[in-house]
């Protein structure tokens, strides 16, 4: 089975569960999402649209799923796509 990219997913939310406490989890969940929309160009450019990803090397359900840090993998080709694209967008609406 596989699946196009899923940009705005939230691996630590969805996937093993890891929260933080009720009143600060929807901040959070809004504050990585409107993050995510504004380098989306960055992330489409990482991940096209039509790959095929697997979720095979994800943790398993009964394994022990530790806390890990995310972070955003670092390609100079996506940066100078995203930057065009930002750029395109600051043209179009002056």
């Amino acid at each position: 089975l596989f699946h196009n990219p899923l940009y705005f997913e939230d691996f630590a939310l969805e996937r093993y569960g890891h929260t933080y406490p009720d009143f600060i989890q929807p901040f959070v969940s809004v504050g990585k999402a409107g993050a995510q929309f504004i380098g989306l160009p960055y992330q489409m450019a990482l991940a096209h649209p039509c790959n095929r990803e697997f979720t095979l090397g994800y943790l398993v359900p009964g394994d022990c799923n530790p806390r890990l840090l995310y972070q955003v993998p670092l390609d100079l080709r996506s940066a100078a796509v995203a930057g065009a694209a930002y750029t395109g967008i600051i043209f179009l609406f002056p």
